[in-house]
């Protein structure tokens, strides 16, 4: 005699878990950085905020935009 489960299943449902498994270790993964890593991502970081707080790549000034020397907005 079936259950009372047996005779209501209606729909079943089966997952794969295994892309998520894998995304999820390639994340754990990025956290693992060596701290040389870290210090390298530190500095690049630092030099490019270091670049738009100047306006300049190293002495090199960027070049001002038209959009912004005529007050006409971009398109």
């Amino acid at each position: 005699m079936a259950t009372t489960f047996e005779r209501l299943k209606i729909l079943e449902i089966s997952l794969d878990s295994s892309q998520l498994e894998h995304g999820l270790s390639q994340l754990k993964k990025l956290r693992q950085h060596p701290p040389h890593d870290r210090a390298i991502a530190t500095e690049k970081v630092s030099l490019t905020e270091d670049n738009f707080e100047n306006e300049s790549w190293g002495d090199e000034k960027w070049k001002q935009s038209k959009c912004t020397t005529d007050g006409e907005p971009c398109n």
